[in-house]
C-alpha cells in the first residue's frame, strides 16, 4: 500500500472530509517536525535525542484533535467533533509518516490500516480499542518497542 493507495482506502472507508483532514495533519506534522528537530538536534546524548524525537508521533495526535474541533466549530455542517474520528485521522497522519520515511512497509500499512478500521468500527474507542492498535503498532515496527525500553530505563520504570 503506497501513500496514494493509502489515501484513496481512507476515501472509500472514512470519506472525503477525513481524506482532508489526513492530509492537513500529515503536512503540519511535516512542518513542525523541521524546527522540532532542529531543536532536539542540541541534544548530547543520542539515546535521549531519539526519544525526544518519537513526540513528533504524538503531535499528530494532537494536530488531529485540534483541527476535528476547531473545523466542527468553523464549519459544523461539515465536520462533527468525535474523539474516535480524531484518533482515527492522528493514526492514519502516523502511518502516511511512517510510509514516507520508511519505517514501515507497504504490507504492514494495510495490516495496521485494516486493524484501525476493525478496531473502531463502533464509532467508540475505549482502552482495550487503544490497546489493540498500539499491540498491533508494536509488533509492525521494533523500533517503537526499543524506544519504550529505552525510555523506560531513563526513567528508572522496570
Amino acid at each position: 500500500m503506497s501513500i496514494q493507495d493509502l489515501f484513496n482506502w481512507i476515501s472509500e472507508n472514512y470519506g472525503w472530509i477525513t481524506l482532508i483532514m489526513v492530509a492537513l495533519i500529515s503536512g503540519l506534522v511535516e512542518l513542525l517536525k523541521i524546527p522540532f528537530k532542529k531543536l532536539t538536534s542540541k541534544i548530547k546524548n543520542e539515546k535521549v535525542r531519539k526519544l525526544a524525537n518519537k513526540f513528533i508521533i504524538l503531535l499528530a495526535f494532537g494536530i488531529a484533535f485540534g483541527l476535528r474541533y476547531a473545523g466542527s466549530i468553523l464549519l459544523p455542517k461539515f465536520i462533527e467533533f468525535t474523539p474516535a474520528i480524531s484518533l482515527i485521522e492522528g493514526a492514519f497522519s502516523n502511518l502516511v509518516y511512517a510510509l514516507a520515511e520508511g519505517i514501515i512497509t507497504p504490507s504492514k500499512a494495510k495490516e495496521l490500516a485494516t486493524t484501525i478500521q476493525e478496531t473502531t468500527a463502533d464509532g467508540k474507542i475505549d482502552a482495550d480499542d487503544l490497546t489493540k492498535i498500539a499491540s498491533k503498532l508494536k509488533k509492525t515496527d521494533k523500533s517503537l518497542t526499543s524506544a519504550e525500553a529505552k525510555f523506560n530505563d531513563l526513567i528508572g520504570k522496570k
